[in-house]
């Protein structure tokens, strides 16, 4: 009988450690798509700059194609417009200080040298993806458009020769990264490195992806 109740005793742990393994999976590598709207949180958002109804239109868009890009359903989250205010409702699960700082804000990627020169932009990237490095941490991988891999490979010649020889890495007003850079890099692709977590790596890749909002908005 104690036989038989041990064994039951460490089937049931087995069950909860592999529930409990699944689910820090999950958050790890930032999968929104089981999430829903019965645990959620809502944002008001409003232009920074006087802009017509369509811009604002525009903007709400943008914000769907982002959480559409992310995974969610359209029973996921809810985007609305009404006068001058845009309504996000979004899942517990993607409200993070941070999640909320990239989803909402205008979001433009930017190359910068040292004084703030901005050596390349959103438009260069043909494509952006989360990813892990070799030792399993979330990185971005961008891919350039072959003209913009051209543009690069000079332009990190030219920052290597720099006696501050970084390259600052912005997402809108965002640092992302700022490595040091050696010498010229002709590749088609870049990885963007120490950037947080899998779900802050799969966020700016899909800002990135889908491009700047055409307004600046604010929390209110």
């Amino acid at each position: 009988m104690i036989k038989k109740l041990k064994i039951a005793l460490i089937f049931i742990l087995t069950v909860i450690c592999c529930v409990c393994s699944a689910s820090c999976t999950t958050q790890r590598s930032g999968d929104f798509t089981s999430a829903d709207l019965t645990d959620s949180e809502s944002y008001k958002l409003t232009p920074c700059e006087d802009v017509s109804d369509g811009e604002l239109a525009d903007a709400a868009d943008k914000l769907r194609e982002r959480l559409k890009h992310l995974g969610l359903k359209d029973n996921q989250y809810k985007i609305s417009v009404a006068g001058r205010e845009i309504t996000a409702e979004l899942p517990k699960d993607l409200c993070s200080e941070t999640a909320l700082s990239y989803l909402f804000s205008q979001s433009e990627l930017t190359f910068r040298a040292y004084d703030n020169t901005t050596l390349l932009t959103n438009g260069s990237i043909k494509h952006a993806k989360a990813g892990e490095d070799q030792d399993g941490n979330p990185i971005v991988v961008l891919e350039f458009t072959a003209e913009s891999q051209k543009t690069f490979a000079s332009l990190t010649e030219k920052v290597a020769s720099y006696e501050d020889c970084r390259l600052y890495i912005y997402l809108g007003d965002f640092l992302l990264s700022k490595p040091y850079v050696f010498g010229k890099i002709d590749s088609l692709n870049y990885h963007i490195v120490n950037i947080g977590t899998a779900q802050d790596a799969k966020i700016i890749a899909t800002v990135i992806e889908c491009g700047p909002l055409p307004i600046e908005l604010k929390m209110i």
